[in-house]
């Protein structure tokens, strides 16, 4: 389904999809080997496999850095099959290269340089994909909140105050009416509740109105501000 949906390009392949170097992706393979560091060491388990661990993190985060980095220190969304960087951005991707550490100071700052922020919310990809849907031409509040918090980091800026009214957003009502989900369960417009995705340019609110990491973005949110302990 989403290969010829809104989150690759038009025409793309399965051997595309497979086959491209994805920043997003890389990013959590880098946090997973420092973790798995630390589970060596946890686990008691002998000082070379940790050290391996630690390594192989260190190799990849050089090649992130080198290989999806745009000249101008903004980072791509992926580099495709035959090692063209996409000239589009992500907002996920660039904010968990920054709080996962895989770049930061000025390279961190470089990154969400001349980024668009709206009142509707922060667009996945800048700029859009030549696709449409729900996952090129939208905004997800809790990919929002990640990148938001990376800007926090990356520059000192405060955004709370921006991303928790983005957050208050998405609690409005659904355009499209009250329907169920394959599976029987209710996919209702959840007046109220935190939804799942805002549509751009237009800000029309939609998707699910009980959404789990919409929701949690504003538990984020709040324990950053210090109103929960």
């Amino acid at each position: 389904h989403d290969i010829q949906h809104s989150c690759y390009p038009k025409g793309y392949s399965k051997a595309d999809c497979v086959l491209l170097k994805a920043l997003s992706t890389n990013c959590l393979y880098y946090r997973a080997m420092l973790a798995m560091a630390n589970a060596c060491e946890k686990a008691g388990r002998p000082v070379s496999e940790k050290q391996a661990w630690l390594e192989r993190a260190a190799l990849l985060k050089t090649a992130i850095q080198k290989e999806l980095t745009n000249p101008d220190g903004t980072l791509a969304y992926y580099k495709d099959r035959h090692g063209e960087l996409m000239p589009n951005r992500p907002i996920l991707g660039t904010a968990l290269a920054v709080l996962f550490g895989v770049i930061e100071g000025a390279a961190a700052k470089a990154a969400y340089e001349g980024y668009p922020l709206t009142d509707k919310g922060i667009p996945l990809f800048f700029p859009y994909l030549d696709n449409q849907g729900d996952h090129n031409q939208a905004s997800w509040p809790f990919c929002s909140t990640f990148f938001l918090h990376g800007k926090t980091i990356a520059t000192g800026e405060d955004t709370l105050d921006y991303n928790a009214a983005l957050l208050a957003r998405s609690l409005g009502t659904a355009i499209k009416p009250p329907r169920r989900a394959k599976e029987g369960q209710e996919w209702d417009s959840g007046f109220g509740s935190f939804h799942e995705k805002i549509s751009l340019p237009s800000g029309l609110i939609g998707g699910s109105g009980h959404q789990l990491w919409s929701a949690a973005a504003y538990l984020d949110v709040c324990i950053r501000a210090g109103l929960v302990k």
